[in-house]
């Protein structure tokens, strides 16, 4: 069948992939310029929900508006689970391949819906103990008992829940060791290349200060 794309539901809640591939939407988009027929968009029949093909149904969008018919293919799901599943094993091995967030976003979908370890690693690809391994370096908890993606960051350094703070800093941490920053700021002032506006003095100042307070308190509790 063809709807119209603004009629497609891009559900994020049922996603795999933990963020929009720009270079994958402008391939498609340069192999429909081409002239290469692209393969139906899967719905749900009820909801609209697109299972796969959010990144074909971009390209599409960017490329003829919302109001262009796009050739779906419906199929019926009795719940979120099915749908996910689908989605998770339609984006293995097609377009863009899976990276390691989408690994972990896969793992959180899969612990919302109650989708056992074994048939998540089907789905995906992974050997059992392989991905359990990984999930437990990966997920972290809240206070309120929420999964979270823990960045590298962090994720060495933590085995109790994060408070609202901590979570705010994993959420817009870069990613990077600890010890990368640290070398980062360290080399800056060794070479002179640090500015030296007054925010950036008054911010170093700053870091200095939580600097010796945090090396305080650490240095008291190794001692204990």
């Amino acid at each position: 069948m063809q709807v119209p794309i603004a009629s497609l539901f891009l559900d994020p809640g049922i996603w795999p992939r933990h963020k929009l591939s720009e270079t994958n939407v402008a391939s498609i988009r340069e192999a429909l310029l081409a002239g290469v027929e692209m393969p139906p968009i899967l719905v749900d029949q009820k909801s609209l929900r697109v299972i796969d093909g959010v990144h074909r149904v971009t390209a599409f969008e960017r490329l003829y508006g919302p109001e262009y018919l796009i050739e779906c293919e419906e199929k019926v799901y009795k719940s979120r689970r099915q749908m996910i599943e689908d989605a998770m094993s339609l984006n293995v091995g097609r377009g863009e391949n899976i990276s390691r967030w989408d690994i972990t976003r896969c793992i959180l979908l899969a612990e919302e819906v109650s989708i056992p370890i074994t048939t998540l690693a089907r789905l995906i690809h992974w050997e059992p103990e392989r991905l359990k391994a990984y999930r437990d370096s990966r997920l972290g908890s809240t206070l309120d008992d929420r999964k979270v993606m823990l960045k590298r960051t962090i994720r060495r350094h933590l085995n109790k829940p994060l408070t609202k703070a901590q979570e705010e800093v994993n959420a817009h941490a870069s990613g990077m060791q600890p010890l990368f920053h640290i070398n980062q700021i360290r080399a800056l002032l060794e070479t002179d290349l640090m500015p030296t506006e007054d925010h950036i003095r008054a911010e170093l100042r700053h870091l200095g200060e939580l600097i010796e307070v945090w090396l305080t308190e650490t240095e008291h509790n190794v001692s204990e």
